[in-house]
């Protein structure tokens, strides 16, 4: 999969499906609220909202229907430490979309009226993620993982943040991050890259350099582990999710590897040590979940599942004994292949998956700087070892970084 850094600063990357019809387009700006300022908080979500509206210079009513008219729809998501924007066309209508990005990721409209209609927007936005109890629950456990360092922050911003942001501090954001050297450019589609470069050059009105540029530093994350903490509210609350959350870094690919085998052993389909353990056996919660998340050199393997507000507690000494184990190599090299498997699949089935492909491009680069071959990435997969998982998780209980048991959502008053 190559990678073109071009004379503006941008790097391009591709990967071929040969058999597709259609292109899927990522362009993530590296900036989310990690970078954001005292002053700034919630830019990166509002600033994502604005280039949407602002659409190429022909739109009326912004990207959307700049995509509408080829049936195509954008998406768009702010993270901690990139903001991406994504589109499937039809190849036939690429040209056109690259064009269409190149508009909207121009100066967007900051005057009070726009401003204005977009705060409204993003409100009503955050309103309803604050009524998500699990989203709730889980940020709450990156804001004390990470406390002290800006991936404390919630990537949209809150309520607060949002209204009291004015243009010039928006614009500021904007004119600091905004920049073709601060962005990267996918496409998963059924062009070689040496296609596909004129395409880019002409919509960016760019070429391709001879130097290719580092990769972005990622945000650091130096928070010092804490001791076991257990958030309570709300009396009358009736449900409980629980969220374990372990700092977990990872500056190397292999240690990210460990990470996501891990993950998939504690609660990865029916038979993982979580499901057996809270579901099978003893019935306490439907869907354990566990997973990873980067965030450049630092990670995060979080652990959740939605109980009743009474057995809460039983759940997290359930989660704890299973950990436990784990940490011991307490776990079949059987359940450890069975891990392996699931993942190993996962990563098959996204590499043959036009968006999971993409998703996976935009983050090889924006992490590692370059795209690892999918064999490469498997044999690291299968390579991994019961005492590799054991140390991860013998390395994580030792910290002991954050314990959360929400109860904090009460019922509805009837009345």
């Amino acid at each position: 999969m190559p990678i073109t850094t071009l004379t503006n600063g941008m790097r391009f990357a591709s990967a071929r499906m040969p058999n597709l019809p259609v292109d899927a387009i990522s362009l993530a700006v590296r900036a989310g609220s990690a970078v954001e300022g005292e002053h700034t908080r919630g830019a990166a979500h509002l600033v994502e909202h604005l280039t949407l509206a602002r659409g190429s210079e022909d739109s009326r009513t912004g990207l959307a229907s700049d995509f509408d008219t080829v049936g195509a729809q954008p998406m768009a998501v702010t993270g901690k430490d990139s903001t991406e924007y994504t589109v499937r066309v039809r190849s036939s209508d690429l040209a056109f979309a690259l064009r269409a990005f190149r508009g909207a990721l121009s100066r967007p409209d900051m005057t009070r009226a726009r401003l204005d209609a977009e705060k409204r927007t993003v409100l009503a936005e955050l309103s309803g993620i604050r009524h998500h109890i699990e989203r709730a629950a889980l940020q709450t456990a990156e804001s004390r993982l990470f406390q002290g360092t800006p991936l404390a922050l919630a990537p949209g911003g809150t309520h607060l943040d949002i209204a009291r942001l004015n243009g010039g501090q928006v614009a500021a954001y904007w004119s600091a991050n905004y920049r073709p050297a601060n962005m990267d450019l996918c496409i998963v589609g059924p062009r070689r890259h040496r296609e596909l470069l004129p395409l880019v050059c002409e919509a960016f009105g760019t070429r391709p350099s001879t130097n290719l540029d580092r990769p972005a530093p990622a945000p650091r994350s130096d928070a010092k582990p804490k001791r076991s903490v257990a958030v309570r509210g709300g009396e009358h609350a009736t449900l409980s999710p629980v969220v374990w959350a372990f700092h977990a870094p990872a500056a190397g690919h292999s240690t990210r590897v460990r990470a996501v085998v891990l993950a998939a052993l504690l609660a990865s389909g029916f038979a993982s040590l979580l499901v057996s353990e809270l579901r099978v056996d003893n019935q306490l919660v439907y869907s354990p979940r566990a997973f990873y998340t980067g965030f450049g050199t630092s990670g995060m393997l979080t652990i959740s599942a939605s109980t009743s507000a009474d057995r809460a507690d039983e759940v997290l000494s359930r989660i704890r004994v299973v950990l436990e184990k784990v940490a011991s190599s307490g776990f079949s090299h059987e359940q450890l292949e069975y891990a392996i498997r699931h993942v190993a699949c996962s990563t098959e089935i996204a590499h043959a998956d036009q968006v999971g492909r993409l998703r996976s491009l935009a983050s090889s680069i924006h992490y590692l700087g370059h795209v690892p071959r999918l064999d490469d990435l498997l044999r690291l997969i299968r390579s991994v070892r019961t005492t590799d998982v054991a140390s991860l998780a013998a390395s994580m209980l030792e910290n002991e970084t954050e314990i959360l048991t929400h109860a904090a959502f009460p019922a509805e008053d009837p009345s």
